[in-house]
């Protein structure tokens, strides 16, 4: 009996132990998976980050491919060296303020208003528009020094405005959905939340606005309603930056040839396309290429003819928006050789003589 027991004592020994082997080993399994796991993912989020910059990658070869083409995301507009415009010519009493009217006002979260180069030279006046309650409020906490009015600005007739689930869509009119429908993300960021009635008000008739030498129009479709109820204002009008679209991202909108036909026909000239957005078609499975032209910024000027007929002032502040703003010196030039045509004055000569000085490289 007693060597049965002993015979038992060590089979349980033998059952313990291997127990304890096997539990080490299922541990070591354990860490093992744990271990691929954490490669797995590590590996996964490599190809990704691959994928993603290549596909970044293939974009900037198609832009860059678009030689002579609309440019993307133009970077002058938003340069912050420029040569120094004339610090006598921009003391004279008509040089400044320079009145900003920015219908579509709201704060942006990635780049610069597009007066920003206006404001940082401080010699501008902004007056600002923005129908989203809480937008408006933000970018009037965030700049005090310019006066934003809550207004929904258009035609002066009643609508609907249709907030989109992307602020920045949110338009008077609706959105093309089976359109957009063909296109990356643009349907989820287009797609209306909530809709109101909207009583517009025409920019002929706010009272805190006499005059206006550089509008801006960023009102997602609306901008010959902007248009239509400005003929006064507009009539002073020096310069225009006008977002326009190519398609119909919105049901019944105008596009960028009607509204180029209505400012060519006010004595505007088309001077630039920048900050243009492409579209990619969702039937790619990946994003490698955005190949559809939607929008962009259109830079318009009143002809120096027709800025002369207006006065001195309005071309001489043309030739410093020109200038300060944009980088375009030799707008700037053109526009002071027709101010000094009506003055007899030699402006253009002052501006040439700062701009081309030795202790700097000509632009």
């Amino acid at each position: 009996m007693a060597e049965l027991f002993r015979h038992l004592a060590q089979l349980y020994d033998r059952v313990v132990a291997e127990r304890y082997h096997l539990a080490q080993l299922y541990d070591k399994v354990l860490a093992e998976r744990d271990h691929l796991a954490q490669e797995y993912h590590r590996v996964v989020s490599a190809r990704d980050a691959l994928e993603n910059r290549r596909d970044e990658l293939t974009r900037a070869i198609q832009d860059a491919e678009r030689a002579g083409g609309v440019a993307k995301g133009a970077k002058r507009v938003f340069a912050a060296e420029r040569p120094a415009f004339p610090a006598d010519v921009l003391d004279r009493a008509d040089a400044s303020p320079i009145t900003i009217v920015d219908v579509g006002a709201q704060n942006l979260s990635s780049e610069d208003h597009v007066y920003a180069p206006l404001q940082r030279s401080g010699i501008a006046k902004v007056i600002g528009f923005e129908p989203l309650a809480e937008a408006a409020e933000e970018r009037r906490r965030g700049d005090p020094n310019v006066i934003m009015l809550n207004h929904f600005v258009g035609s002066g007739r009643p609508g609907t405005f249709h907030v989109g689930r992307f602020d920045p869509t949110s338009s008077l009119f609706e959105p093309n959905m089976p359109f957009l429908s063909q296109f990356v993300s643009l349907p989820q960021m287009c797609e209306t939340v909530s809709s109101s009635p909207a009583v517009t008000i025409r920019l002929d008739d706010v009272p805190e606005i006499s005059d206006c030498d550089f509008l801006k129009l960023d009102v997602q479709g609306s901008e010959l309603d902007v248009l239509d109820g400005a003929p006064r204002l507009l009539a002073g009008v020096a310069v225009v930056h006008c977002e326009v679209e190519f398609a119909p991202v919105y049901k019944n909108q105008p596009l960028f040839a009607d509204v180029d036909s209505r400012l060519r026909a006010a004595g505007f000239e088309l001077i630039d396309l920048m900050n243009s957005g492409y579209a990619g078609y969702a039937d790619l499975v990946r994003p490698r290429a955005q190949s559809r032209l939607l929008w962009a910024e259109a830079v318009y000027f009143r002809s120096p003819e027709s800025l002369a007929a207006i006065g001195p002032a309005k071309l001489l502040r043309a030739g410093i928006i020109a200038h300060v703003n944009y980088g375009m010196y030799d707008l700037a030039a053109r526009l002071l050789a027709e101010l000094d045509r009506v003055t007899g004055g030699a402006t253009r000569e002052r501006y040439l003589e700062e701009l081309f000085r030795p202790s700097r490289n000509p632009p």
